[in-house]
């Protein structure tokens, strides 16, 4: 979505569904810093390059449990 970001996204996302879960994964968070994006409600927030990809599948299964 070129003229979204994952923050303005992650809006849209809760408006539809306010207690939809996330998990930013970006090479750059722009503007927010990880912490920033964590007590926005993301549930992890992993930086690119991925340096364990078995964190992955993790942090998909920590967004899917229920809160």
């Amino acid at each position: 979505m070129p003229d979204v970001d994952g923050l303005h996204a992650f809006a849209l996302m809760r408006e539809v569904d306010p207690k939809v879960r996330v998990v930013f994964m970006s090479g750059n968070t722009g503007a927010y810093t990880a912490e920033e994006l964590l007590t926005l409600g993301a549930v992890r927030v992993m930086q690119k390059p991925f340096g364990n990809l078995a964190e992955i599948p993790e942090a998909l299964r920590a967004a899917a449990r229920p809160t």
